[in-house]
């Protein structure tokens, strides 16, 4: 298709009948604007984007100033028009199009005269019609007002085909009330204009940008959308709200079932910057409703580590100090769930070498993918010393990978050896003094820069695997099967322990497990999920399951990476072949190195909860009037921030316990949290997420509820499975199915510590 250009001559057009086809550049220049119109240019603009705009044509600026000029406006409109009766169309609509008008610092709604269900023969004088409106009494008024006064606009005429829309209605891509981060779409039987006017009954819906409903208000007997159109409609508003770059209202039409954009205009309303969020991986170690304690600390955590993960990759000063908004902000909690804050981690990630190109390679290993409605900040390109500096830090890591990680986890170990030490001289102290040595250790811990950085050999060598198995015609969801590392991962030891002591539990055994292993817990990054050593009866329910399902049965053996391996190895050359055993050389050496410092993760978070314990103990015993009435649950309910208050002085026993008391019962606000999720800044905020609404009911657009005994969701892995379901919310609730070699495991996340369930599933 040949795009139009208009330049010098061509200016002076009066009737441009596929406006669609002007030049996508020119469409997004002020000339443009002042030629079609506002009107008139949004409509060739989503024309241009491939929008379902029913036909329609512009009778130019240019052309209203000529009918000012002649003595005859309607020949010359009959003239200009003379093309319409080939459009095979019985009915028109004629409406107003001034450069002015629809613009993001002024509307004109309903100022100028808009004409539906106009014939062929009629419309030259309604398009007169429409410029007289333009010199209306009215009209002159809004000029004033919007800044135009002592001129004389011009007006383009926008002459569009009208569709027979059995249903209409009109789109925010921004919720002009309420959280508007939601799309709120009203729409009605009939026309659009008896929907926009109010002269017909609407239906409201709200929905999320990720294409779940949130509420819904039916007035029609019957909704007027269902389905499919939902999912149609939402594409099409978010991809022209991020193509105008503002916040829009899309009036459209349904005609035999097919929806078709009838126009878009920017909301003027002042609105926050949305940010977006997902739990994607987060969940897996963090799932459901988290403490604000853990929250706070979970959150101060990841920005030290990533500081001092760029530090050790060489970022210079200037770049880090540009980018420490955005590692202060990577974790956020809505309704007391976490989330990664995608605006934060994208800008974060792609500030590496690679770019933009890094946010594939962190989604393979998380999950999810790339969100085109994230905008990056802008960030000055790395210059080469730094991309110097970054490539031989990478080289050393990768060359002494083993020597530096056994360090580390000596270094991990011996630590927290000492600091248990330090922990049990304060168990007669005060609290405050605790909180100290708390806050300390938090504020001088290093060395976790090393596992971040191992994460990003771990997506660069799962990224490079799937490039090199993709040129082999091998989609990138079989990698998992040439990534098999059981051998010599530390996270597997607690599972072989458990399943020896299940067979032989003697009192000693139980004991030296607990010794070794002790630390460990179902949702064990959470620092109010206590571990097996600190909840003996949780781990004596574990045993004993464990020993009911060894007499049962036992789960098939996992497949090896044998077979897959084997048929590739048919196809490579011999220098093939010893590239890809490189490849997976590295990338399994880095995920072994990963699972072995999750564990030691694991021993400093149990570190600081036995602090933290420890410090809720030293407030009940000290200070009994005020806190023996408190659960140790309901401590967790605190901050961090809330405790280094209390340690400086700031507050005093009774002002700490005031704000206890607000925050004990943090376990009520467990809602259904979605897996993606947007909210408008600034954060925190006292907008509520759209969640935690009471009348919300999340669904599928359109939707319904689910069919009894219904479940949909991603598989864990390629392939199709046939058996026994057997859905689970917490690991815990397996201890009443001794049969789990005959069942399919569903649920909504996983942590490390679900290896126990896992195991033993088919």
């Amino acid at each position: 298709m040949l795009a139009l250009r208009l330049d010098g001559l061509a200016m002076k057009m009066h009737w441009i009948s596929e406006p669609g086809k002007l030049d996508a550049k020119y469409l997004e220049s002020p000339a443009a604007r002042a030629l079609l119109g506002g009107k008139g240019t949004a409509l060739s603009r989503l024309a241009a984007w491939g929008m379902n705009v029913p036909r329609f044509g512009v009778l130019t600026t240019e052309f209203h100033r000529a009918c000012r000029e002649a003595e005859s406006p309607l020949e010359l409109a009959c003239a200009a028009l003379g093309d319409l009766s080939a459009w095979n169309c019985e009915y028109f609509a004629v409406r107003s199009s001034m450069s002015a008008e629809d613009s993001s610092s002024s509307s004109y709604a309903g100022i100028f005269e808009t004409f539906l269900n106009v014939r062929a023969e009629d419309v030259p004088a309604r398009v007169l019609d429409v410029h007289r409106s333009v010199d209306s009494q009215r009209a002159r008024i809004y000029h004033a007002r919007a800044g135009f006064a002592g001129r004389s606009p011009l007006a383009a005429v926008v002459i569009q085909k009208m569709i027979a829309a059995e249903r209409a209605g009109v789109a925010f891509s921004r919720a002009p009330t309420g959280n508007s981060a939601l799309v709120r779409i009203e729409a009605g039987w009939g026309l659009g204009e008896g929907v926009v006017s109010g002269k017909v009954d609407v239906d409201a819906f709200l929905l999320d940008r990720f294409g779940a409903e949130v509420r819904r208000e039916i007035r029609n007997p019957r909704p007027a959308l269902t389905g499919e159109m939902f999912s149609s409609l939402l594409a099409a508003v978010l991809e022209i709200e991020r193509r105008m770059g503002h916040p829009v209202d899309v009036e459209f039409g349904v005609a035999s079932g097919v929806l078709h954009i009838l126009q878009a205009r920017p909301i003027t309303q002042p609105m926050y910057e949305l940010h977006y969020y997902a739990d994607t991986n987060l969940a897996e170690s963090y799932p459901g409703l988290t403490s604000p304690m853990t929250a706070d600390f979970v959150a101060r955590m990841y920005t030290k580590v990533f500081v001092e993960s760029a530090e050790l990759l060489g970022q210079s000063r200037a770049r880090l100090s540009a980018l420490m908004p955005f590692y202060r902000s990577l974790i956020r909690s809505f309704g007391g769930h976490l989330y990664y804050h995608l605006n934060s981690y994208y800008t974060v990630i792609a500030a590496l070498p690679g770019g933009k190109k890094n946010l594939d390679a962190w989604h393979r290993m998380v999950g999810g993918a790339v969100s085109r409605l994230i905008p990056l900040h802008p960030l000055p390109p790395l210059s080469i010393l730094e991309r110097a500096r970054f490539a031989v830090r990478i080289a050393a890591i990768t060359l002494f990978h083993r020597p530096l990680f056994r360090r580390f986890n000596f270094a991990a170990e011996s630590r927290i050896y000492k600091l248990d030490m330090e922990l049990k001289a304060l168990e007669t102290v005060d609290a405050k003094q605790t909180i100290r040595l708390l806050l300390a250790v938090i504020g001088t811990t290093r060395g976790w820069a090393l596992p971040v950085v191992n994460d990003l050999l771990v997506m660069t060598g799962t990224k490079k695997i799937a490039e090199f198995l993709a040129a082999k015609g091998i989609f990138e969801t079989d990698t998992a099967a040439f990534l098999k590392t059981r051998a010599g991962v530390d996270s597997l030891g607690p599972l072989r322990a458990l399943d020896e002591l299940a067979n032989e539990a003697t009192p000693e055994r139980v004991q030296a497990f607990l010794e070794r292993f002790g630390d460990r817990a179902f949702e064990e990054l959470k620092l109010e999920c206590l571990t097996f050593k600190e909840d003996p009866e949780a781990f004596s329910r574990l045993l004993r399951w464990k020993m009911k399902v060894n007499e049962i049965g036992r789960a098939r053996p996992m497949p090896s990476k044998g077979a897959p391996f084997a048929r590739l190895f048919e196809r490579l050359t011999f220098l093939e072949k010893i590239r890809f055993r490189m490849l997976l050389w590295f990338t399994e050496n880095a995920i072994r190195a990963r699972e072995a410092t999750r564990m030691m993760r694991g021993k400093y978070y149990g570190w600081v909860r036995r602090a933290a314990l420890q410090t809720f103990r030293a407030l009940q015993r000290d200070h009994a009037e005020l806190f023996s009435r408190y659960k140790t649950d309901e401590f967790w309910g605190l901050t961090l921030g809330d405790l280094h208050r209390y340690a400086l002085g700031a507050i005093n026993e009774r002002e700490l316990e005031t704000t206890l008391a607000s925050k004990a019962r943090w376990r009520v606000q467990e809602a259904a949290y979605p897996e993606l999720y947007c909210h408008p800044e600034p954060y925190p905020s006292a907008v509520a997420p759209y969640f935690r609404s009471r009348d919300t009911a999340v669904r599928a657009p359109g939707g319904g509820a689910a069919k009894p005994g219904e479940l949909s969701g991603t598989g864990a892995a390629p392939g199709i499975a046939r058996g026994k379901v057997l859905a689970l919310t917490h690991p815990t609730e397996a201890f009443d199915h001794a049969d789990l070699h005959e069942r399919i495991l569903v649920t909504r996340s996983t942590d490390p510590a679900w290896v126990f369930i896992l195991s033993k599933c088919a």
